[in-house]
This record gives structure tokens, sequence and C-alpha cells, in this order.
């Protein structure tokens, strides 16, 4: 197995001065106070919440602020003047964080046109572009069609969908919308043959800017723990605050199974892995489960890994950290990886009945 050190710190120097200054002047109708605008958005290459607020006059407002970068946003209208992160009714237009003034103008949030910046001249063209095959994803949904008519249906459009994206990025290398499209619509577990070459077309400057190098430096990762590499091995402690190293399974199947204390999916799949454990232990098969600190927050939770572990009753080790974690370039969970007996990834991000029937495929043969 393979053995790495990463020193995020030493690889990611990223200077966090603004680079953005934007003001945001729009004209809402003639609405009045208690009418509030809101804006929300993720700095990067943090990705912590950045959120303003501003009182309608007459329709107009004002916002004003910095980011690193450009960044996707949301305004938000409430009329009556609720807090954002209550219960109502509201109106959102996404646009873009950019140097220079951005105008908003129309009657309401829904039908508001955005001028101001590149990068928002940009997100409308891809809107417009886009337009289509959203259409056809409504109109599937209200249709009256099988649920195999529907799924069939639903991938023609999602791949029509990804074809207006990938050309969109050819054409828009310098674009951090093109970023945009890269970083998010290819689900949270990117199968990185695909996006890897579209990461690869971006310019040189967005891909060299820090949430492009972050970014590039995560598909590294992805490239070198595809299946048919060999896995990396790590070290972390388990519930006994013992060492314990994936090369301690080799010469067995080991899933190697990441998950956290806040998932409520990784719960539910536990169940059904007790099933897979029992059916294959006694056939060189074992689990291996990683549970990850929670990266948005960085929040330690230890002590509740431990409970749910020792509540669980797993019968498969379990272990808590995030050497795992850097070394494989998880950023969503549920998530695994299959390896075989000399420490080679054999599938990744299988789950369910497909794990079942890929092992009992492995398995058979030996």
């Amino acid at each position: 197995m393979k053995k790495i050190m990463i020193m995020m710190g030493m690889l990611l120097p990223i200077g966090l001065l603004a680079q953005v200054k934007y003001v945001i002047k729009g004209r809402l109708g003639n609405l009045n106070a208690p009418a509030k605008i809101y804006l929300s958005f993720q700095q990067l290459p943090d990705y912590s919440f950045i959120e303003d607020s501003a009182m309608l006059n007459n329709g107009r407002f004002e916002l004003k602020g910095t980011a690193n970068f450009p960044v996707e946003a949301t305004l938000y209208l409430r009329r009556k003047g609720e807090p954002l992160n209550t219960n109502g009714q509201h109106e959102m237009l996404d646009l873009f964080i950019e140097n220079g003034v951005i105008t908003i103008t129309g009657d309401s949030l829904h039908t508001a046109m955005v001028k101001g910046g590149i990068e928002n001249h940009n997100y409308q063209e891809l809107r417009a572009l886009l337009k289509p095959v959203k259409e056809k994803k409504w109109q599937l949904y209200t249709a009256k069609v099988s649920r195999d008519e529907y799924n069939e249906k639903l991938k023609e459009i999602m791949a029509a969908e990804k074809a207006v994206n990938a050309q969109f990025i050819k054409t828009h290398p310098d674009s951090y919308v093109s970023f945009r499209l890269v970083r998010y619509e290819y689900g949270k577990t990117p199968n990185v043959d695909e996006v890897g070459p579209l990461y690869h077309l971006l310019s040189d400057r967005v891909k060299k800017e820090g949430p492009g190098k972050i970014y590039g430096h995560t598909i590294a990762i992805w490239e070198k723990t595809k299946p048919g590499t060999q896995a990396y091995d790590f070290t972390s402690k388990d519930t006994a605050d013992k060492p314990v190293s994936l090369s301690d399974f080799k010469g067995k199947y080991v899933l190697l199974n990441f998950w956290s204390t806040t998932c409520g999916p990784c719960m539910n799949e536990k169940r059904h892995l007790r099933k897979t454990f029992a059916t294959f232990k006694d056939r060189e098969f074992n689990i291996l489960d990683v549970s990850m600190i929670t990266k948005s927050t960085n929040r330690d939770d230890k002590a509740q890994w431990l409970k749910l572990s020792r509540g669980f009753k797993l019968p498969w080790v379990s272990v808590y950290g995030n050497e795992a974690v850097d070394l494989y370039g998880v950023e969503s969970v549920p998530q695994n990886f299959l390896i075989s007996p000399d420490g080679k990834i054999i599938a990744h991000d299988v789950h369910g009945a497909a794990l079942d029937h890929k092992l009992a495929e492995l398995l058979n043969k030996n």
C-alpha cells in the first residue's frame, strides 16, 4: 500500500486578503419597510457563510462588502421583514459576487434583471443555455409516467445538461462560473474521469487561485485513489485507543467505510452493512470504519463517535480522525473504497445491493 504525508498548509499557501470589492444596488418596485433584502454566500476558499441585509426605501437598497474571490450568491426578499432563518414566503435571485457595481431592477426578485460584471454576464448566458433543459426537467416532473420511464428520461435530460455545462466550460475557461460548474454540478463524489478533464480545461489563473488550487489538489488525490490504484496506508486509533493501520487487513478484502456522527444516511447504511458483514465475514472479508471530523465546522465529536460505535456494538473495527479522509480526498459521507487482498482499490462508492453483488462476484472466484 502507498504511504504518503500531506501537509496542507505547506502545499496550499493562500492569501486571505479580500480581492473582490462589490456594491449591489437595487430597485424593486416601490417597496418600503418592513420589506427587507438579504444577501448570503459562502466565502472562498474556506466556505464560511457571509450574510448581510438592508431595508428597502421606495424600492431601493444597497449592499456592499468584500470577498476573497468571485462567488455565487443568493438574494432573498422578505416583504414582511421576517428574519432570513424563519419560515415564511420569500423571493430568491442567484447572482455572482464580483468586483464593481451590480444592479438589480424589477418588481420582484423572481423577474429582476442583473447587470454588472463579466461573471454575471457569463452566468446569465449559462442560464439561457440551460433553460430548454430545465423546462424539459419540469415537464418530466409534472408528467404522469411510470418510474422506469421517468428514470430513463431523466437520465437523458441529465446527460443533455452535462453536455451544455461541458461546452460552456470549454468556451469560458477563464470564468469562475465555469469553476462553479466543475466544482458543484457533478455530485458530491464525482467520477474523476469525468470531472478531471473538465477541471484541466480551466485557465491557469482560475486553477492557480485559492479555491481552484485547492480543488486541483483534491482532483490529484482522486486520480491517485480511483479503482486500479494502490490504496494509501494510514494509522488511526480505534475505540480502545489502539493504533490500527489499513495494512493490518492485508490478505483480505476490506471495505474502507467513511462516515460521521452527524450523517443520517450513514447510520441507516450500517444496518445493511451488518448483513453484508455477516454474509461475507468468513470468506476473507472485513470492514474498517473511519469516522471523520466534519471539515465545515471542524467539530471534534470524538465522544459522540465513541458513544455511537459502542452503542451500535459494531462487529468490525472503527477508528476516528481525518488522516484517511485527507489521503482519500473524502468530502462527503457515506463513502467507501473496496480494497483487494493485495492492497489495490477495486471499487469506489459501492453501497447496498451493489456492494453485496460485487463481493459475491469477487469471493465466488476464490
